[in-house]
């Protein structure tokens, strides 16, 4: 973006003068006139004239200005046109941190209690098989299990999403390792000072 500011701005300078267009006309041959032959100058080296006739062309002050202010306004817009992809890549870099600090979370709470519980519960209800206990009971703790693992997957998914997408936005390998120290509310009042 600063490269095209850089070039609207040289487009401004250079149409900033009063000349639109500067040309030179090629006759080959004689070069006659209503009233006969003209007095301009030939050049004959091979026998056949040419003839060379420059010419020029002004632009009206009112041209002149409206293509000053379109490259000042181009200027602009490609300012505020990096500005807002900053911002949009910043805030994009945000949601994935929470994005993946959420999946973490979410990760240890199922690798740390509920899928231990349910295995547990899955065992007990295979234990109460022959003692009280009911093949629906085993049914029913085995889906709950399978619920928490599929959960479980989704989230290393997500995760992985998430750290995919932070490392792409950083310039980095899409599977490096990620050693982020920022927590959710840190994120939400960074984002925002930089929003203000």
């Amino acid at each position: 973006a600063l490269k095209r500011q850089e070039a609207t701005a040289s487009m401004t300078q250079a149409n900033n003068h009063r000349l639109q267009k500067l040309f030179v006309d090629v006759h080959v041959g004689a070069f006659l006139t209503a009233g006969g032959g003209s007095f301009l100058p030939s050049i004959g080296v091979t026998g056949i004239p040419v003839t060379l006739v420059p010419g020029f062309e002004l632009k009206s002050s009112e041209l002149k200005e409206l293509q000053v202010e379109q490259g000042e306004s181009e200027g602009k817009y490609f300012g505020e046109l990096k500005t807002k992809i900053e911002a949009d890549l910043i805030l994009q870099l945000y949601q994935n941190i929470i994005s993946r600090q959420t999946a973490e979370e979410r990760l240890a709470l199922l690798e740390g209690e509920l899928i231990p519980n349910l295995e547990a519960g899955l065992k007990l209800a295979r234990g109460r098989l022959g003692h009280g206990g009911s093949q629906n009971d085993i049914l029913e703790a085995s889906q709950a299990l399978d619920g928490a693992k599929t959960e479980r997957n989704m989230a290393q998914l997500s995760k992985s999403q998430a750290s995919s997408t932070i490392n792409f936005l950083l310039g980095r390998a899409p599977h490096s390792a990620l050693d982020i120290h920022l927590d959710k509310d840190e994120a939400l009042q960074a984002l925002s000072a930089f929003m203000q």
